[in-house]
């Protein structure tokens, strides 16, 4: 079954938890900047990165040069990283972090400019959404206007009624 394959980068998407007790200073969080916990991110971060395709897009159903159109998996697999670059980015080594960075906003790309994401999301507009909600967070990490603008235009596309109501509404 695909759901555990090694292909499947969605069961990956559990780093945004490693991310959350690395990154959340509380006096009850034991594993704050947990040496243990950063090696277990990283290595769920980097799987998952080595599962990316050239063009950000991450695989689901099979390998990412088989896999097609990747929207729910790039997007909010996107999503999840910006949310890892949030809550633990102060706190992750740079090399770490710009490579986060780098893979997320790639995916976002990805989602946000691609024709088959757009034209699948037009079936499926909760999984356009992902990278859109994602985007928009990365862009604001990081100071990204260009990433911003691509957020911009894919809201604007998703308010014309034409655009993108699928059959059901």
């Amino acid at each position: 079954h695909y759901s555990y394959a090694p292909f499947n980068a969605r069961v990956m998407e559990n780093y945004h938890s490693l991310a959350f007790f690395y990154g959340y200073n509380a006096p009850w969080n034991i594993y704050y900047r947990g040496p243990g916990v950063l090696e277990r991110l990283e290595l769920a971060l980097n799987y998952t990165f080595d599962l990316m395709g050239e063009n950000g897009a991450i695989p689901e159903y099979a390998t990412a040069d088989m896999d097609s159109p990747m929207l729910a998996p790039s997007s909010f697999g996107m999503e999840y990283m910006s949310g890892v670059l949030e809550i633990a980015g102060e706190v992750l080594p740079d090399d770490l972090k710009h490579r986060l960075v780098a893979q997320a906003r790639k995916a976002a790309v990805y989602v946000l400019t691609s024709d088959e994401s757009w034209d699948h999301a037009r079936a499926f507009t909760n999984q356009f959404l992902g990278a859109m909600a994602g985007g928009l967070r990365l862009a604001r990490l990081t100071q990204d206007a260009e990433l911003r603008g691509f957020v911009d235009r894919a809201g604007e596309a998703l308010l014309d009624v034409g655009n993108f109501m699928s059959p059901m509404g």
